[in-house]
């Protein structure tokens, strides 16, 4: 058997990039990689579900299909078929083995393993503490914060610094007068998501600033 080689996919979107890793991926498995020791990195949640879902679909049906695993063999190895991956047992075994190892696997998005890395070395890294990663909301809410933080040593904010801090274009703007029932209604959803949205951005600091308003009942003596 050829031993295996690194490989460069260069596809645009729809082209069969994700037929190919997965394929690429169960053939590792035919050659006896454990399935928590493969990294395959994507750049959203909804493509790595996406990944995930097509290796278990593309096991499961060669574990039951005699002809599709033959095909499947033939495919991942260019005609070659590693000797791990040639009968419907073979299959099954791998299956098996992804279910097994599923809380262990790296099946994810790229930026979510480099944050695991990062939080192996923070003191290496020269980061305090814990650190999540933001949603686009949430980060653009964090990043107006912090630049009203910084406008506010100045005085109060000009015109110019307003629009820097959230710039007209990522307002939602209403839809001219023309326009039909279903744009104003997305509109208005829109709207009220970013205002519910803002509403809850801090509420524990909205509950620790209303328990310091409220009155302490005091006992006698």
């Amino acid at each position: 058997m050829k031993p295996l080689a690194h490989v460069m996919i260069l596809a645009s979107a729809g082209s069969g990039k994700t037929y190919a890793l997965t394929n690429r991926f169960v053939e590792l498995l035919a050659r006896g990689a454990p399935a928590e020791r493969i990294v395959a990195l994507t750049f959203t949640r909804k493509a790595a579900g996406e990944f995930f879902d097509e290796i278990l679909h593309k096991l499961a049906r060669a574990a039951g299909d005699e002809k599709y695993a033959a095909q499947l063999a033939r495919d991942i190895a260019g005609g070659e078929a590693p000797a791990g991956c040639r009968t419907t047992v073979d299959f099954l075994k791998m299956l098996r083995a992804v279910v097994e190892a599923m809380p262990r696997l790296r099946l994810g998005t790229l930026d979510g393993f480099f944050a695991r890395i990062a939080r192996c070395f923070p003191f290496e890294l020269g980061l305090a503490g814990d650190f999540e990663l933001l949603e686009e909301h949430a980060a653009r809410l964090e990043r107006q914060r912090v630049l009203r933080r910084m406008f506010a040593r100045t005085g109060e904010l000009v015109a110019a610094q307003k629009e820097f801090i959230e710039p007209s274009s990522a307002r939602p703007s209403a839809p001219r007068r023309n326009n039909s029932a279903r744009d104003w209604t997305r509109f208005s959803m829109r709207t009220r998501s970013t205002i519910s949205r803002r509403r809850t951005a801090r509420p524990g600091a909205t509950r620790a600033h209303l328990a310091r308003r409220q009155p302490v009942a005091r006992g006698p003596g």
